[in-house]
Order: structure tokens, then C-alpha cells, then sequence
């Protein structure tokens, strides 16, 4: 032991067994929360004092998730609240990046106080416009982004045709099994 006062350490991590708490385990010798689960193992610190712990040091509370954000209730400063995807802090709380009260989950530009962004907002195609070398499918005909000579884009299409239906449809399949259940229904 490197303390004087200390004669023994049985484990030999430098503790001595006066002091360390968990004198024969090498890899043990705190447990701040008293819960039998030494620190360098306990996921839960701070469990409240006579509360029943698993080999983890965690009581089944604190294993609790409700809003399933992946923050433990009692770490979750909302417990209410699915935070997931947008939480940098890990409270459990959605964050509003740009102090603007608008939480980022819901808000425009999550980084822009004014919500103006208006960059982002400005290069954002609309439906009808294209960028040349675009292509896109759309009721059965393909589509692709074309200059014309006086340096206008547009969408160019040509018509494939759209493949036959083969199969009577969902009305009909919907109609058979409606009858089926009514049967068996009638048989027991």
C-alpha cells in the first residue's frame, strides 16, 4: 500500500484493505453509492442508499426509458419527451440549437436565429425545376433535365407506356376474404 497507515493489500491495486472496499478484487476498491457495485463498474452512480441494484449497480428505475430516447429516466430532464436525433447535450431534452425557442426537431434552420437561412431556402429545388443531368421517373415516363439553346432548363419527358394490370385488383380480393371471415365466423 502507498499509504503509511495501510499494512495489507491483499488484491495488490495499491489500496490498502483498510481503505479499499472491496479488499480481494483487484479492479475494485470505491463504491460511492453503497450499492455493492464498485465504481469502476457501477453504470449508476448515485443510486439512492438501500435500493435494490442488478450486477450493473442499477435499480430498475434507473433502467426505465418512457419515452424511449435512449436516456435513462433518471439521467432524462424530459422524461416525456422523445429527444432521439436531437439531443447534442444527452438531457433527454430536444435542443433549440439557436436559442430562438423553437426546438430543432420543428424548426426551419435549427441554426439560424432568424430562420431565414436564406441560403439553404434558396438553393432548394422546387418540383417543377431541374438541374441539367437530372433525371426522374414519373407516371410511367422518364423524365430528364434538358438546356435548351438559350440556356433555359426544363423537363424533358418521353412516355414508356405503364405495364397492364393483370390481377381483378384490391376491391375484389377484399370482397373474397370480407366472405371468408363470415363463414368461418358462422362455422364456429
Amino acid at each position: 500500500p502507498t499509504n503509511s497507515s495501510e499494512w495489507a493489500d491483499s488484491d495488490s491495486d495499491g489500496v490498502g484493505d483498510n481503505s479499499d472496499v472491496f479488499p480481494t478484487n483487484s479492479s475494485e476498491w470505491a463504491d460511492s453509492d453503497s450499492d455493492s457495485v464498485g465504481d469502476n463498474s457501477d453504470l449508476c452512480w448515485y443510486t439512492n442508499t438501500d435500493t435494490i441494484v442488478d450486477n450493473e449497480g442499477c435499480s430498475n428505475y434507473q433502467r426505465l426509458d418512457d419515452d424511449n430516447d435512449n436516456v435513462n429516466n433518471q439521467d432524462d430532464l424530459c422524461p416525456q419527451e422523445k429527444a432521439s436525433g436531437h439531443d447534442a447535450d444527452a438531457d433527454g431534452c430536444i435542443d433549440d440549437s439557436d436559442n430562438d425557442g423553437v426546438k430543432n426537431d420543428v424548426d426551419v434552420c435549427p441554426f439560424d436565429a432568424t430562420d431565414g437561412c436564406p441560403t439553404a431556402l434558396e438553393n432548394q429545388q422546387t418540383e417543377g425545376e431541374c438541374v441539367e443531368g437530372d433525371v426522374k421517373n414519373e407516371d410511367c415516363n422518364s423524365c430528364s433535365c434538358d438546356l435548351d439553346p438559350e440556356g433555359n432548363r426544363s423537363w424533358a419527358c418521353t412516355e414508356m407506356g405503364c405495364p397492364k394490370e393483370d390481377s381483378p385488383g384490391f376491391g375484389i380480393f377484399a370482397a373474397i376474404l370480407s366472405c371468408l371471415v363470415i363463414a368461418f365466423r358462422r362455422k364456429h
